[in-house]
């Protein structure tokens, strides 16, 4: 080997790894760059809608995530971090004496209506918020929702107690979220307390959900609003009838012979009562004299007719009071979510 060719091959070799150096340094600029963009701003999370009720959803690394809630009273929108919203749900939707699996229920059906809801993860907001560019209101419409300065003025010297039981129900379950096939759910309803069972998503909604089916239901009882009783004086019974639903005629004299059950659902709900020549949905008459819930039985005395009702809500989906209950015989939070929303499961997906 001569020199001149020596010379040619040890300049060749310092120019390689120059170049090495210089595409390592530029490689690992641009990768710093680009994890720095965006601050504390989420991410969109691959979630493909399928359907009215398929959100197909990939696990991936995210940084805060945040909720933009409508706050009905105030008249104004608030981006909120997303595991201190739940907090403000738990604490408004559930009783914070409740067994700490039964918080943690909650939390994730709350976390799972949240995300459905949630236009960056391709959810559909709710009417009241859309029209507000929000995701989602703190209404009943959606989930009841309040601040930390709220709980404190309701729970007084119990809110840190409380305060921390609920925070670690949000936290034990971070990220988790109820699929069904894989999917996110859409319709993760809940509700206080059933008569027994819980009620078919068709019956109520008249929309059918495959994991909102009718399931037994065990502690419902224990529920304060488990029964309840409601007198309506005959002449006003027959004014909100009339109002509501033109050319019926009825007689006081013999009202309770115009008045038929005819049919039940699988759940014990009415599902069909004739009042006059009128038929009425069972969840219609319950909304027209603000009953508690739909399934009921009439009888009448003297000036009134009695309405006696079991059960507390609109029944379909989760009974809070029966979730409790699984709670208190040893039920996890995901065994007690499996069994009120049939063929779920439950994934992390942050």
């Amino acid at each position: 080997m001569n020199k001149n060719n020596y010379k040619v091959n040890f300049f060749d070799i310092v120019i390689g790894v120059l170049s090495i150096v210089l595409f390592l340094f530029v490689t690992t600029l641009l990768v710093n760059l680009g994890a720095g963009k965006g601050g504390n701003m989420v991410e969109e999370r691959e979630v493909i809608k399928e359907s009215s009720d398929k959100y197909k959803v990939t696990q991936r690394e995210k940084e805060e995530i945040y909720i933009k809630v409508y706050l009905t009273k105030k008249d104004v929108v608030e981006t909120i971090p997303l595991e201190i919203y739940l907090k403000g749900v738990v604490a408004s939707e559930m009783p914070a004496e409740f067994k700490l699996e039964a918080l943690k229920a909650q939390t994730v059906a709350a976390r799972t209506y949240a995300l459905s809801h949630m236009k960056q993860y391709k959810g559909i907001p709710c009417l009241k918020a859309k029209e507000h560019d929000a995701d989602i209101c703190d209404s009943t419409h959606c989930q009841v929702y309040i601040s930390e300065a709220e709980m404190k003025n309701i729970w007084g010297e119990d809110y840190e107690r409380y305060y921390k039981k609920i925070s670690e129900a949000v936290k034990l379950t971070e990220g988790v979220v109820i699929t069904y096939n894989g999917e996110l759910i859409d319709s993760p309803y809940y509700f206080a307390a059933s008569s027994g069972f819980t009620e078919n998503s068709k019956e109520v909604f008249s929309e059918s959900r495959p994991y909102l089916t009718s399931v037994q239901s065990y502690g419902d009882s224990d529920a304060p609003k488990f029964s309840s009783t409601v007198k309506i004086n005959k002449m006003d019974f027959i004014k909100v009838i009339k109002d509501n639903y033109k050319g019926v005629t009825l007689y006081k004299s013999s009202l309770m012979d115009q008045v038929n059950i005819i049919e039940r659902t699988d759940a014990g709900n009415v599902k069909e009562i004739i009042i006059g020549d009128v038929s009425l949905k069972g969840t219609e008459f319950r909304k027209l004299f603000s009953l508690n819930s739909a399934d009921f039985i009439l009888s009448e005395e003297g000036e009134n007719l009695i309405v006696y009702c079991q059960g507390y809500g609109h029944e379909v989906g989760m009974s809070q009071w029966g979730a409790n209950g699984m709670a208190k015989i040893g039920k996890k939070y995901n065994e007690i979510l499996k069994h009120y929303y049939i063929g779920t499961d439950t994934n992390k997906i942050f």
